[in-house]
C-alpha cells in the first residue's frame, strides 16, 4: 500500500491543488465489494459527512468538516464497470458544502430532497486498473450493487492540508512538507513503524 498511498505523481497533483504541506489523512481502506452485499453497497454520501458526524474535535477548532482542504483518491484492483459495482458521481455537487445525510443501516445517505434532483446529472465512474480518480470530499458519490459473481476490490484515501487539523482524534501522516522534511514517511519500513499521533 506504501506505494499507492506515497506514490510521487499523484503526490505531485496533491501538491498542485493542496500546497507543499501535505498529510496522509487518517483514513484509508482496501475495500472488497461483495456481490449483492448490502454491506459493501455504498448509498450515495459526501465523505465530509462522516468526518462531521463522526468528529469528537470539531467544535474546539472552531471549523467544519466543510473547510477541510482535501482531496480524496481511489483506484480499482480490478476493472470497474456499472455490472460490478464502479462508483458515481454528481458534477459540481462539490460545490454546494455538506448537505444533510440520513443515518442508514451500514452508511450515511443524502437526503432525497437534496439528492433527487441532481440524479439526471449521474456520470458513471469506469475505470482500470492504474487508474486513479481524484474528487473533493464535498462530491456527492456513490457505489453501484456489485451483480456480478466476483468481488470488486478497491482501495481509497485522502489527502490533506497539513496545516489544518484533521477534525479526528488521529493525525495521520507527513507525505510531504517543504517546511518539515524530516517528518515525511521515507518508505513502507518507516511507514509500518509508526503509529497515529
Amino acid at each position: 500500500m506504501y506505494g499507492l498511498f506515497f506514490c510521487p505523481r499523484v503526490l505531485d497533483l496533491a501538491e498542485q491543488i493542496l500546497g507543499p504541506e501535505i498529510r496522509l489523512y487518517p483514513n484509508y481502506t482496501v475495500r472488497p465489494k461483495l456481490p449483492d452485499d448490502a454491506k459493501t453497497l455504498v448509498l450515495w454520501h459526501q465523505d465530509a459527512a462522516y468526518t462531521q458526524i463522526n468528529s469528537p474535535v470539531i467544535g474546539a477548532h472552531n471549523m467544519s468538516a466543510n473547510d477541510l482542504r482535501m482531496m480524496n483518491v481511489w483506484t480499482g484492483i480490478v476493472p470497474a464497470r456499472p455490472e460490478n459495482g464502479c462508483m458515481q458521481f454528481i458534477p459540481g455537487s462539490h460545490q454546494l458544502g455538506i448537505v444533510p445525510h440520513d443515518n442508514r443501516e451500514y452508511y450515511l445517505e443524502i437526503v432525497k430532497t437534496e439528492l433527487e434532483p441532481r440524479m439526471k446529472d449521474v456520470v458513471d465512474v469506469i475505470t482500470d486498473p492504474g487508474d486513479v480518480v481524484l474528487f473533493s470530499n464535498l462530491l456527492f458519490h456513490c457505489g453501484q450493487p456489485n451483480r456480478t459473481p466476483a468481488v470488486r476490490w478497491s482501495c481509497d484515501w485522502r489527502y490533506q492540508d497539513a496545516l489544518q487539523p484533521t477534525l479526528r482524534g488521529e493525525n495521520g501522516h507527513m507525505a510531504r512538507s517543504a517546511d518539515r522534511p524530516n517528518e515525511v514517511v521515507r518508505d513502507a519500513q518507516h511507514w509500518a513503524s509508526l503509529r497515529f499521533s
